[in-house]
């Protein structure tokens, strides 16, 4: 949460968003946070990096993705006019 300043005049004025980049730990202050483009990095190089590092699996999701049970039906099950893999598609001559 930012704080509010007082300016010379005595004037209300919220205080400068600041936050640091992830990948380098660089603290960025500026007017607005629409000023940062790279949010949350502080450049378009620490975002490249982050890129990087998924791409190269170096960060991962540690929990793995449920299955659906084996009884659930697909999708073209629901729809019998479509036909599936194991329905005849009717021979061609």
């Amino acid at each position: 949460m930012t704080q509010a300043r007082r300016t010379r005049l005595g004037q209300i004025r919220p205080a400068m968003p600041v936050f640091e980049c992830p990948i380098c730990g660089q603290k960025v202050s500026c007017v607005s946070l629409s000023d940062v483009p790279c949010r949350p990095f502080c450049s378009l190089r620490c975002q490249a990096i982050d890129l990087g590092r998924w791409l190269t699996e170096e960060y991962r999701i540690s929990e793995e993705l449920p299955h659906p049970p084996a009884d659930e039906t697909s999708p073209s099950d629901e729809r019998p006019d479509v036909p599936g893999p194991q329905q005849d598609r009717g021979s061609v001559e």
